[in-house]
């Protein structure tokens, strides 16, 4: 694979399309990686996600929390923006692992308030410290103004890379928590960024393997459109990270990204 034309190809885009770029492409079965503008810090929206999730998988390992306990929805967690759970009655029992899920794949954050509520900022800071995330931050919940603001939350493109090289190696918290984080981010309903321009997936052959597959978390508001991941391909594992402010042509210039690392893959076959 010219994994160094790909490259090339990929910061062109990037350049051509305008607004900040953070960038990070990482070929797992060979090491090589491109970044662009990677240590850049961007608001984060809503792949902040992604380490509270690992939080959470670390506070069960530690045994201070058990995915299968229940967390009251209460009216003041009914946020807006995306997710369901604003949209349901006061009162419903939910386990953590469905506040994860529903945080992950529908990016709910009203589901995610309830995980910081449950889990605390300087516990989820101190585990984004030992996911390797030294240069971004939490300080506030989704959808919300605090009356004393400390600061936005913040994440780099190296330290999302980071995240995903982690969990696709196994080596997020632990080799178990990583494979179900994989599980969860694999289920993930916004696929109009970095795969949209993919072939379908499904396999012609019945019960034959996916032609692709990715475990990827999406994060917007204004003037800011994330992607990052991982995309699984027949022989080969990307990590891919799209973090971009004020460009107007943001998606469909990570969709042309995602097709990108894809054709340079399938030329290499």
């Amino acid at each position: 694979m010219d994994f160094a034309g790909m490259c090339k190809r990929v910061e062109e885009i990037a350049t051509e399309a305008g607004g900040i770029w953070g960038v990070v492409i990482e070929h797992l079965d060979t090491g090589e990686r491109f970044a662009m503008n990677s240590d850049h810090q961007f608001y984060a929206a809503s792949v902040i996600k992604m380490p509270i999730m690992s939080a959470v998988y670390r506070e069960q390992l530690a045994a201070r929390l058990n995915l299968h306990d229940t967390v009251t929805l209460h009216a003041q967690d009914q946020v807006g923006g995306s997710g369901v759970l604003q949209l349901l009655t006061p009162g419903t029992e939910i386990t953590i692992q469905d506040l994860v899920t529903l945080m992950i794949t529908v990016s709910d954050n009203a589901a995610t308030n309830m995980l910081i509520d449950a889990l605390t900022i300087p516990v989820i800071q101190a585990s984004m410290v030992e996911d390797g995330m030294t240069s971004s931050a939490i300080y506030n919940k989704l959808q919300t103004v605090p009356a004393v603001f400390n600061g936005r939350n913040a994440l780099t493109a190296q330290d999302v890379a980071t995240w995903c090289s982690k969990v696709a190696k196994g080596e997020l918290v632990s080799l178990f928590a990583s494979l179900q984080m994989v599980n969860v981010l694999k289920r993930q309903q916004y696929r109009n960024k970095l795969p949209a321009l993919l072939p379908d997936p499904d396999n012609p052959i019945v019960g034959g393997l996916p032609l692709w597959e990715m475990a990827n978390k999406t994060g917007m508001v204004t003037d800011i459109e994330h992607d990052a991941g991982i995309l699984y391909l027949p022989g080969a594992s990307f990590v891919i990270v799209t973090l971009s402010y004020q460009c107007p042509d943001a998606i469909p210039t990570m969709q042309r990204i995602g097709r990108t690392v894809y054709d340079h893959w399938l030329e290499s076959r």
